[in-house]
């Protein structure tokens, strides 16, 4: 969506006073909106904040406000960087100095919001869509170096964020760095004496801290597993966890401005306390048990948040995770041992996994759309790809002996079959289409999803793995119209499967006379 033009006063004031009078926004205990409240549906979910002083990026209130709100609804739902009220009185003071808002904080927050949004403001070139975000995350990047010696809660939520956003914009090798430094800060940074404070404000403060501290290990966790680091590596302890079980369970409802404003309900301090729980837990023991005691708002439902969305998705990874042998079955030789050691009853536990994610995944795409994949529903969807490859036929001949040139006819055959929209999926051919689906929607717009694709055609290739119809349908479009050579140069990754999209394999095998590192050079073209 474009921008929103300025504002009349009018319509400002409005927006302010519906806050003051009703609590809409700056509800007490995060991203909580009141069916009793809701006077105004467009303009209730539309936060309205300050640019100034808090970004030399842009002078407008109205692009920062739309960032503001996309970031606190799609990222900070369920991620839990910043408390929400706190974090918006503060921005709304236009104070420098407090304890919830900064300038590093909202350049790091405008960054991850832009690449939900197509306001032409973010994009540093015209209709480049990998280019958005891109001055307020350089801008982060610089102010984080102004402020390395400085140990605070906003600069430790500021690198949660940045950490999130370089992975997703395809520079992860940042992402372990600057998560490792905000784990840093949090160490050094003293807790502020309550003792002098107000009931309520020593409580805000409290609530912040032992939230983001929460965050702070959940993220190092999530980084050190998706990059395949030992755990040792993981500087944070699951038993230094606060317990939040002060948080009040209130039920609250959430919309998705400006996507969608349909409320929903959601609890979003039980799904913190659930979330945080589940870190100190042995997941091969509990997981399943833990998963069905789910409160009932907290359940799997079609049409949910999407911070639920992520909330589930990430149950899912942790079961792909936790059947890691079916990994060595995709790339391991079928008389191996470790081959002939997966169960019946492993092999079906990993089906129903997948099956359960590519819906999961199909749910929220038809809710939500490609424009805002958030990260664990676009991760899961990767890895459930990889997964479901081993269930694709091989060829003794590549399939790819044709490449697809610009000029080429799509491939003939009978088109997959899709179930109704709300019916469960079950077969792993239908499972691979959907979750394919996700990652490369999202790669027309973002450099993570982008080169997720590229590696699944490649992995494809180098194991004879036919490709579904549809998504060889799917690759011909991406492959017309949204990959540039230079795109592939902002990849800045640590993980190996990424690096290769960059570039072939150094020897890459010929076969029925055909170059393949030739063809994925004109692929990747």
């Amino acid at each position: 969506m474009e921008a929103l033009g300025p504002a009349s006063d009018m319509l400002r004031n409005r927006i302010i006073n519906l806050e003051l009078l009703t609590g809409i926004v700056a509800s007490r205990y995060g991203s909580l909106t009141h069916l009793s409240d809701m006077h105004e549906p467009l303009d209730a979910h539309y936060i309205y904040v300050p640019a100034d002083p808090w970004t030399e990026m842009t002078s407008s209130d109205e692009t920062v406000s739309l960032l503001v709100t996309v970031f606190l609804r799609f990222a900070n739902g369920y991620w839990r960087l910043v408390e929400e009220d706190l974090f918006l009185r503060a921005m709304r003071s236009r104070r420098m100095a407090n304890e919830y808002c900064s300038p590093l904080l909202v350049n790091a927050i405008c960054a991850w919001a832009s690449l939900y949004t197509e306001i032409p403001e973010t994009f540093r070139m015209p209709g480049q869509y990998a280019t958005r975000g891109q001055i307020f995350y350089e801008e982060a990047m610089r102010l984080w170096g102004l402020e390395r010696d400085r140990s605070s809660m906003t600069n430790v939520s500021a690198l949660l964020i940045m950490a999130c956003d370089s992975s997703v914009r395809g520079k992860d090798a940042n992402a372990p760095v600057l998560c490792k430094a905000a784990v840093k800060s949090l160490q050094r940074h003293r807790e502020v004496d309550t003792s002098h404070m107000l009931g309520k404000t020593a409580s805000d403060y409290m609530r912040a801290r032992e939230s983001l501290t929460g965050s702070v290990l959940w993220e190092e966790l999530g980084i050190t597993t998706h990059q395949m680091a030992h755990l040792d590596s993981v500087a944070m302890k699951t038993e230094n966890l606060p317990r939040l079980d002060h948080l009040p369970d209130r039920l609250g409802y959430w919309s998705g401005y400006p996507y969608t404003t349909v409320p929903m309900p959601f609890r979003a301090n039980l799904l913190m306390r659930e979330r945080q729980t589940i870190l100190g837990k042995d997941l091969g023991q509990r997981m399943a048990a833990w998963h069905l005691d789910l409160h009932t708002d907290l359940r799997v439902r079609k049409v949910m948040p999407a911070p639920m969305f992520e909330f589930h998705a990430e149950y899912c990874s942790h079961l792909i995770h936790l059947y890691h042998r079916a990994w060595i079955r995709v790339f391991g030789d079928s008389g191996s041992p470790t081959f002939e050691d997966i169960s019946e009853a492993d092999s079906t536990g990993e089906e129903d996994c997948a099956y359960r994610g590519a819906t999961l995944v199909r749910d929220y795409r038809q809710l939500y759309g490609s424009k805002v994949c958030v990260p664990h529903v676009m991760m899961h969807s990767a890895e459930n790809v990889f997964f479901l490859l081993k269930h694709l036929p091989r060829s003794d001949k590549h399939y790819h002996s044709q490449a697809f040139p610009n000029d080429a006819a799509p491939p003939s055959g009978t088109p997959t079959p899709l179930p109704s929209d709300a019916a469960p999926i079950n077969n792993p051919t239908i499972a691979f289409v959907e979750c394919f689906r996700v990652p490369l929607g999202a790669g027309v717009q973002m450099m993570l999803p982008r080169a997720m694709t590229q590696m699944v055609f490649h992995t494809a290739m180098q194991l004879n793995i036919r490709l579904p119809e549809p998504v060889e349908r799917m690759l011909q479009l991406f492959h017309q119209t949204s990959w540039n050579i230079s795109d592939l140069e902002m990849i800045d990754s640590v993980q190996p499967n990424l690096a290769l999209t960059i570039e072939p394999f150094p020897n890459v095998e010929q076969r029925n006379g055909v170059d393949h590192g030739q063809i994925y050079a004109e692929f990747a073209a």
